[in-house]
């Protein structure tokens, strides 16, 4: 059975936040290499949030909207 595993980065840097969220996967057999299968970045305008919640449900939202 193939795995996945999902690593998303954002950076909130002078009023943009960019976005990365990169998924590999592993085929059927361990001897497989391990690869990207998925890439998606998307920016948004940086709105000053502090909190930490909110600031990482509007990334999450952003990832959505953008696959």
């Amino acid at each position: 059975m193939a795995w996945f595993m999902a690593t998303a980065n954002a950076y909130d840097v002078m009023g943009d936040v960019f976005i990365t969220v990169e998924v590999r996967s592993q085929g059927e057999s361990p001897e497989r290499p391990v690869e990207t299968v998925l890439r998606a970045t998307t920016t948004i305008s940086g709105v000053g949030e502090t909190n930490p919640r909110d600031w990482l449900e509007d990334i999450l939202v952003a990832c959505l909207e953008s696959l």
